[in-house]
């Protein structure tokens, strides 16, 4: 079996796997073109190398939006990561999610006594109506829930917004960010959530059930309006809470390694 073949085994068996987890539910119209396509080529035998790439990127496509759409259910991480060693077969540059730019260059000047870099967080690419109300730079713990990005010992550069009105603001540029990039720009965040859901993130005298800073891969709604998902990026599954707007309280703008 050659490269193509063996490709299209693969994609045959994603697609009795994805069909084994579908059962019952409503599969949405192009989600079922891409299968119809991805069948039909390999029942032609005339999958070329750029008719693959096209196929498989396509479909990703589909799986992501469906990701997307349906939060409450959400596609099963393996299936999305089959296609991501997939698709790096054969496009290796191709665009993956980034952070989105915060601070932007006009922000940063360089010193030369003494020699470093000052950074004006007054003017950022968030709409802040106050600069931040605080900067902190933490260690990183030794988790190694954000391996290969960040890891213990390195300092993280976060912001606080100045007041409530600048934190809707942060939130809502997340969001919209997310959005408008269709995923492909997130931010880092710390947040934390509360043991008693009216109790203040903010307020350290009281306990919490998770605080960490980890990275946004979802943005969704309930009937309590938006949530984010997080998750380590060396983590196997997300982070298991709804992270909702209060919960946030600082966003990452930087590491000094």
């Amino acid at each position: 079996m050659d490269w193509y073949e063996i490709t299209a085994v693969a994609i045959t068996l994603l697609i009795l796997v994805w069909g084994s987890w579908s059962i019952g539910k409503r599969i949405p119209r192009k989600l079922g073109e891409a299968f119809l396509e991805i069948a039909n080529a390999i029942e032609d035998d005339k999958v070329t190398k750029e008719e693959l790439k096209r196929i498989l990127e396509k479909f990703r496509k589909v799986v992501i939006t469906v990701q997307q759409l349906k939060t409450s259910k959400r596609i099963p991480a393996p299936i999305l990561g089959f296609f991501d060693w997939l698709l790096s077969l054969f496009i290796p540059g191709r665009e993956r999610p980034s952070r989105a730019d915060i601070v932007p260059r006009q922000s940063m000047a360089i010193t030369t006594n003494p020699v470093g870099v000052r950074l004006n967080f007054a003017k950022l690419n968030i709409p802040f109506t106050k600069p931040p109300g605080r900067v902190w730079i933490p260690s990183i713990p030794d988790t190694n829930s954000m391996d290969s990005y960040y890891d213990y010992g390195n300092n993280n550069l976060l912001i606080k917004p100045a007041d409530e009105e600048n934190h809707k603001i942060m939130c809502d540029w997340i969001a919209q960010q997310w959005k408008d990039s269709g995923g492909k720009l997130d931010v880092d965040c710390v947040y934390r959530i509360m043991v008693n859901e009216e109790d203040d993130p903010y307020d350290f005298s009281k306990p919490h059930r998770w605080y960490c800073i980890h990275r946004l891969i979802r943005i969704g709604f309930d009937n309590k309006g938006r949530y984010f998902i997080f998750k380590g990026t060396n983590n196997p599954k997300p982070d298991p809470y709804q992270v909702r707007d209060k919960n946030l309280l600082y966003l990452s703008v930087g590491v000094i390694y």
